[in-house]
């Protein structure tokens, strides 16, 4: 089951479905006052969706912006359904996105989110980010590619059961936090207090292969002595 919500973005008025009362804070002070773009709260299957969009009413007219809140079960196809649903209502609402404007790069784009083949680079391994998560700890990143924020963030929906992620200007308030910067356009990478919190898993993890291995070579070297000692029992 889906459901699909339209809010003005400075008010947090809903527009779709249409009523005179139903206004919703967390769009305001959440999501516009941060800049958000994208937010995403996967709950095991379920999948929540809040993107921005700026639109207009046709040419020449005044643009708006708007939020659009989507809830469905995640599934290979849900930013392409997404998409498609949110289309059809803002068209219903006389609403054309703007395409190929910087504030609709995610909107225009929000296919790229669905699993596929994606080639991204980060210099940080995706089992510590997950294991970091996993204790809660929340993550900020530098992103400056969409295609390479796609990529990032497919892979954390596809390995982690339960997580939030946000692609903002400035939003800190999720497990991930993807900052978009102008100035940046490079590979995704930690921000400077994420670095240190993944290093640290990185340390320990290495330190925890390290006694495992050590271990193994010990209980070889054990078993090695007693088949040795049996022999010479023998003869």
């Amino acid at each position: 089951m889906t459901r699909l919500r339209v809010y003005d973005d400075q008010t947090g008025q809903q527009l779709y479905p249409e009523t005179l009362k139903q206004r919703d804070e967390e769009i305001v002070n959440k999501f516009f006052n941060s800049r958000t773009d994208l937010y995403l709260s996967k709950k095991l299957n379920d999948l929540e969706i809040v993107c921005y969009v700026r639109v207009g009413k046709g040419p020449g007219t005044r643009d708006e912006g708007c939020y659009i809140r989507y809830s469905s079960i995640y599934r290979n196809d849900s930013f392409y359904t997404f998409k498609r649903e949110a289309e059809r209502v803002l068209y219903d609402l006389k609403f054309e996105p703007r395409r190929g404007q910087q504030d609709n790069k995610i909107f225009d784009s929000i296919e790229e989110f669905d699993p596929h083949p994606h080639s991204y680079d980060t210099d940080v391994d995706i089992d510590m980010v997950i294991k970091a998560v996993q204790d809660f700890k929340k993550l900020d990143f530098d992103a400056g590619d969409i295609n390479e924020i796609a990529g990032f963030t497919t892979n954390l929906l596809k390995k982690i059961a339960n997580v939030s992620i946000t692609i903002s200007e400035r939003a800190r308030f999720a497990d991930i936090n993807i900052i978009r910067s102008g100035e940046y356009i490079g590979y995704i990478r930690p921000a400077k207090t994420a670095k240190k919190i993944l290093d640290k898993y990185e340390r320990g993890f290495l330190v925890g292969e390290k006694t495992t291995n050590g271990n193994e070579t010990k209980n070889k070297i054990k078993g090695l002595m007693c088949t040795v000692v049996q022999k010479f029992k023998k003869l």
